[in-house]
């Protein structure tokens, strides 16, 4: 993620940037409605709250924004680039979140 946002334009910054922030929200949203304690727990609930804050979650639209906004005129090849780049950086999330899962076993 860092190589790709310092070696590419502004939308590849951005691109890898809402992989990851895109993922905190998703990832925060998904477990307070499957733990609807968890803003409550004494060590993560701050974790929690400021994922799934509305602040939070405007800031991943203005993001998204940008990016549709920079994805304008870009090519066919650029957009194909750019979805690889959405979808390995979510990857390497996911890897990091098995990561910390399976960490007991």
């Amino acid at each position: 993620m860092l190589c790709e946002a310092h070696t590419g334009n502004l939308l590849t910054g951005l691109v890898a940037l809402l992989s990851c922030s895109w993922t905190y929200a998703y990832i925060g949203e998904h477990m307070v409605r499957r733990y609807p304690h968890a803003l409550q727990h004494p060590e993560y609930g701050p974790w929690f709250a400021g994922y799934v804050c509305d602040e939070y979650r405007q800031t991943n639209q203005e993001l998204m924004d940008m990016v549709d906004q920079w994805s304008d005129d870009i090519t066919p090849l650029e957009t194909e680039k750019h979805c690889h780049l959405f979808w390995m950086c979510s990857q390497y999330e996911l890897q990091y979140w098995d990561m910390a899962y399976s960490a007991d076993q």
